[in-house]
This record gives structure tokens, C-alpha cells and sequence, in this order.
């Protein structure tokens, strides 16, 4: 299904304080600001999404902005709302480049306003998502970015109205809290009964806290002619500082209750608060993809001979690849120039691709689609196979998706050399009996060290996968309780690894001392390089690229930005290298290697067959 998002961006003068833009939060880049890290972040999650499918509709809210009636280009704005920004026209549509210029225009308004807290900006979202995708297959989320610094003005009873509509359309709720201290993530809504119950309680609590706030109020408020004539010249300082003092105790109080009312919302519609001190931790928090349909379709999971669950297969790992290039043709006016449009940039026109065959005697001769046919070359000959043919030899198909287990072996039976292929998760289908067997199957195997000899099937009638199925040991998790599948070899698919033998050192010698040394010395800190939390360089330097070039039309280059420390993530640290280099010197010491230069490469006979190796 497509998706639906509206993202909120706050504009209060809050946002346009200094905000870490490195993993070191000592540092602080005062180009860089609250707003400023939540734009690039912004823009960001848009490209995702359209670089993701052309179908998802994505609105932009800018909310306690400078009052705004209406702006040709920087978006528009209902006078009964003045402070709310819709900078996507129409409201929620597919998302286009002026819309990344749009927001890169947004600034922090001037002076505090109320009446725009970001309350009723939910509501404004909820309208809009309503509107237009109501009773329609989308994928909803509402995302906010916001440091939660000011007043939320808007009554209980407009908040509990948005909460059951937020439920009644599905919509997930994400918040980046930037400099928030708290972070929480549900992954479904309460139920029915008890956010009734939770949302009364809020509301006792919420009078209360005015009822209090009130007090406070009139108690600071009333004092007595004597304590006003007792030591006016002393008190000036102190009471100055205990304003400033009173002043940000009561910021830090208003930015807690907010968070607190916000993790609320979160969970009784479902969704997640993001606490965000660094630029990489907003990135981190929003870099979540969505997880397809396809990933994880239902399957037929044989555990025995008539034994048969209906379970989930979710993809857990793939090799991620740029997206395809598309081809399309560029359109010249009469002058032999290529045409633009208003935003400057070059005009196409998508094109067909046709393939025609020829008859290799006749070159003029095209052979038409019906005297075509496919074959394999068996020597000199040909033999002819259609795709009838072709779907014939799979006798051992299946009728369904699905993975039947053959037998148990020892853990130790299956080395990790023989493991390839993309691997699979096996969880429970919707039924909670099933998720129960899986789990238990996944708790023996981790108990007893065994391993389920499987054959897969990805889809109907498709070739079988041989493989093995071991406990999924998740974070966070003390015990597994689903599986997970990695392909096995079939015997065509091992190949020969004939290398002529070397003499192994015994295991007191100096060299093999050199290699214990080496790797002692060499070991990484625990949270240091772990490849599940390393983007690949090459995609983010694709996706950076097309985001700028998409943005300003006469940007050519390449950005080849890896992180926003300016350090390559995938460098040994320094500490490491400082360490280890005695261990280094020690280790060339005992491997010599002798200098081949560029002359004596070149002049050396390559060997291209096994036979030139006794030469």
C-alpha cells in the first residue's frame, strides 16, 4: 500500500538555538540550529519517500510560524489559522522537487505567538490525512519535529478528539523531540477500554496541574508592606537571579510536561517519541523504512508430516543496490536547444524501448514474434525449450509459498562457510498459537544446539532452496523466539578450492606469537564498527546527490560527504591504530615481504591456467 505522510515542523524562535550538528555534544556549530538539523532531516525522510515509490502523498505543516494570509511560493495559510503553514499545494499530493526548496526557505518566526501550538497543528494534519485518504488503502503517519519549548494552549477536550480520530484512521504517530530527555516506542494502540480510562485519568492529572499552577501563581502574587520595605537595595540582585532562575525552571517544567503529554498521545494512538540531542541521532530516528508487504508474505510452514502452520517469512537482510536508471528523451525547440520549463530545468520525454530480430541470412528479413523460438546450445546444436518446458522441470515445486523442515543435525555439522544467500525470518502468522510453536520450536533448538535441515519454496511452483533454519537471538531478547532460514549449497553450486598447501608454524614460534599480539592489540571497542549501524557510503553519497541536484538544477557534482563528524565510519580509531603499532612493526618483522617494482610486474608472466603452476 502507499503511504500518506504529514510531517509538522515547528517554527517557534526556540528552534533557532544552537544545536550539536557532531556526535560530540561539547561542540556546538552555531551555523547550525535546532530548525536548520530538523530541515535537513525533513528533507531527508521526503527523498526517502520518493525515491522509495512514485505513489506515496506527503503534506508539510509549519506550525507557530509568523502570521501568514497567503505566499505565491512559500506555501499557504488560512487566515482563522495564521500561524499554520500548508507548504504542500495541494495539501497532501505526491511530493516534487519545490516542495524540497520550500522547506529549505522556512525560518524560526521572529516573536513567540499563541494559538498555533503543535496540538492544533495535529488537528489541522488529521484534517488533511482525512480528507484525503479516508476509507482508502494508504499507510498513514503523522511525523513531528519539535524541542516541545512552548505552552500547549489548545483544551483537553480538542486533544481527546484527535486521539480518536488518530485511532479510528490508523495513523502511526512518529515524534522527533529535539533535545528531548525521554524516549518510548508502542507498537500499537490501547485498547479501547483502557485509553478510555487513560485519557480520564489525564484529565484529572491536567486539572490538577492548573489547579496547582493557579495557587502557585496567587501565593507568589501576595506580600505584605513589611516584607517590601525590609532591604530593597539588598534584594535587587537576588531577586533578579531568582527571576532568571524562576524563569528557566519554569521552561524546564513546561518542556517536561509536554513530553510527557506527547509520549501519552503516542500511546494511545501508537506510535514513538524520539529523543534527539545530535544532528545523528535526528538522522538515526529517521532513516526507519518502511517494511513492504512483499517482505513478508504468509507460507506454509511444514514442521512435520501433517503437522502444518500458517506462518510469516520477513526478509532480514538484502543487498541494497542503486535504483534503476530510467531513459528519456530530451526535448530541443526549432534552434537545436534544449527546452526548459519555468523552474529551469531541462524538459524529457519518456521513451519506448523495441527490439527487433533479423534473419542472419536476410538482413533486411525481420523474423516476427510467432517464428521465434528459445533453446541451449549442446555443442554444436541447439536444442529448443519454451517456458511450458521450463516450468515442467520443477517437478519438486509447490503448490503454495512454503517451508517444509527435513530433519535436526548438530549445530556443529553445518560450518558457516557453507551459509549464503539472503536470510529470512519465520514468525508467527496472526494467530497466537502459532507464534507460541515457533517460539518453542526456536527455545529447543537454542537448548539442545541443533539446526532444522529445511527446503524452502519463495513462491508457487518455484525452484526449492535448500537451507537450514537456526533461533533468532534478537536484542533485548534473553531467549529466541522466532527462526530464521540461510540457504545451503546444493553440490553444483560448491566449488573446487585446490591451492597448493603451506607449512603451518608451530604454535610457540615467533610468528605465531606476532599473530596473537596483532590481534590482541588490534581488538575493537564493543560499540565500535558495527556494520548493522554503518550506512553504505556509496548510497548515501547517491541519495545526497540526487536530493542536491534535484534542488538547485545547476549543481554537477558529486557529494561524497560519509558523515556529519567529518570521519569515515568504517576507519580503524585511532586509539586502535596508536596501540597496535609496535604489534604492527612486530608482525612485518616476522612476515617479510620483498618489493616488486612496477618494471619487474610488468615483465612477469601472468598465469592464466592451473598447469603454469609447476612450471
Amino acid at each position: 500500500s502507499k503511504e500518506a505522510v504529514v510531517f509538522l515542523l515547528d517554527a517557534h524562535p526556540s528552534m533557532n538555538a544552537p544545536y550539536p550538528s557532531t556526535n560530540d555534544e561539547n561542540k556546538s556549530d552555531r551555523s547550525s540550529t535546532r530548525l536548520s538539523c530538523a530541515k535537513d532531516a525533513l528533507e531527508g525522510m521526503v527523498s526517502q519517500l520518493m525515491i522509495q515509490s512514485r505513489t506515496n502523498e506527503v503534506g508539510v505543516i509549519v506550525f507557530n510560524s509568523d502570521p501568514v494570509v497567503k505566499m505565491e511560493e512559500d506555501g499557504y495559510s488560512d487566515p482563522e489559522t495564521p500561524y499554520l503553514r500548508e507548504l504542500s499545494n495541494p495539501c497532501v499530493t505526491r511530493p516534487s522537487v519545490e516542495l524540497l526548496r520550500t522547506i529549505r526557505k522556512v525560518e524560526c518566526a521572529k516573536t513567540e505567538y499563541s494559538g498555533a501550538d503543535v496540538i492544533r497543528a495535529m488537528v489541522a494534519a488529521e484534517n488533511l490525512l482525512r480528507h484525503r485518504t479516508f476509507k482508502k488503502k494508504y499507510t498513514r503517519r503523522l511525523v513531528i519535529f519539535t524541542d516541545a519549548a512552548h505552552k500547549f494552549e489548545s483544551p483537553n477536550h480538542d486533544l481527546l478528539r484527535l486521539i480518536d480520530k488518530l485511532r479510528e484512521l490508523e495513523c502511526t504517530l512518529s515524534v522527533i523531540g529535539v533535545d528531548f530527555e525521554n524516549s518510548a516506542t508502542f507498537e500499537a494502540p490501547l485498547p479501547k477500554d483502557e485509553a478510555a480510562i487513560k485519557s480520564e485519568e489525564n484529565d484529572e492529572a491536567n486539572e490538577n496541574d492548573q489547579d496547582e499552577t493557579m495557587s502557585d501563581a496567587d501565593g507568589s502574587n501576595t506580600t505584605t508592606g513589611d516584607d517590601k520595605s525590609e532591604d530593597d537595595d539588598d534584594d535587587d540582585e537576588s531577586m533578579e537571579s531568582k527571576e532568571e532562575q524562576g524563569d528557566e525552571d519554569e521552561s524546564k517544567e513546561i518542556k517536561s510536561q509536554n513530553e510527557k503529554l506527547l509520549i501519552s498521545v503516542a500511546r494511545l494512538t501508537g506510535g514513538s517519541i524520539a529523543a534527539a540531542s545530535t544532528m545523528r541521532q535526528i538522522t538515526d530516528a529517521t532513516l526507519g523504512k518502511r517494511i513492504r508487504k512483499s517482505t513478508k508474505p504468509k507460507i506454509l510452514f511444514h514442521i512435520a508430516p501433517g503437522l502444518t502452520l500458517n506462518a510469516r517469512r520477513s526478509l532480514l537482510m538484502k543487498k541494497e543496490g542503486f535504483p534503476r536508471l530510467t531513459k528519456e528523451a530530451v526535448v530541443f525547440n526549432q534552434d537545436g536547444n534544449p527546452k526548459v520549463d519555468a523552474n529551469g530545468e531541462i524538459m524529457t520525454n519518456p521513451v519506448k524501448t523495441v527490439t527487433a530480430h533479423f534473419d542472419s541470412d536476410d538482413k533486411m528479413e525481420e523474423v516476427v514474434e510467432s517464428d521465434r523460438t528459445h533453446g541451449y546450445r549442446y555443442g554444436a546444436d541447439y536444442i529448443p525449450m519454451s517456458s511450458v518446458d521450463m516450468s515442467g522441470l520443477r517437478q519438486h515445486g509447490s503448490s503454495e509459498p512454503a517451508v517444509r523442515i527435513l530433519g535436526y543435525v548438530d549445530q556443529s555439522s553445518v560450518p558457516r562457510s557453507l551459509l549464503f544467500g539472503e536470510s529470512y525470518a519465520i514468525t508467527g502468522h496472526d494467530s497466537h498459537r502459532t507464534c507460541c510453536a515457533i517460539a518453542a520450536l526456536a527455545l529447543a533448538l537454542d537448548r539442545m544446539k541443533k539446526v532444522a535441515i529445511c527446503v524452502s519454496f519463495k513462491s508457487r511452483n518455484s525452484d526449492p532452496i535448500l537451507g537450514a533454519l537456526f533461533p533468532l537471538q534478537e536484542e533485548g531478547q534473553p531467549e529466541p523466539t522466532r527462526l530464521y532460514f540461510l540457504q545451503l549449497p546444493y553440490a553444483e553450486e560448491k566449488r573446487p578450492f585446490n591451492l597448493n598447501p603451506l607449512e603451518p608454524s608451530a604454535k610457540d614460534s615467533a610468528e605465531s606469537r606476532a599473530c596473537d599480539c596483532l590481534i590482541d592489540t588490534m581488538m575493537l571497542p564493543t560499540d565500535n564498527l558495527r556494520s548493522e549501524e554503518i550506512a553504505n557510503p556509496a548510497l548515501r553519497s547517491f541519495r545526497k546527490t540526487v536530493k542536491t541536484r534535484a534542488v538547485d538544477p545547476f549543481f554537477n557534482g558529486i557529494v561524497t560527504v560519509r558523515d556529519e563528524t567529518g570521519t569515515d565510519p568504517m576507519a580503524t580509531p585511532g586509539e586502535v591504530l596508536e596501540k597496535a603499532a609496535s604489534a604492527i612493526e612486530t608482525f612485518a618483522t616476522a612476515f617479510p615481504l620483498e618489493i616488486v617494482t612496477e618494471e619487474e610486474a610488468k615483465g612477469k608472466k601472468k598465469k592464466k591456467y592451473w598447469t603454469d603452476l609447476d612450471a
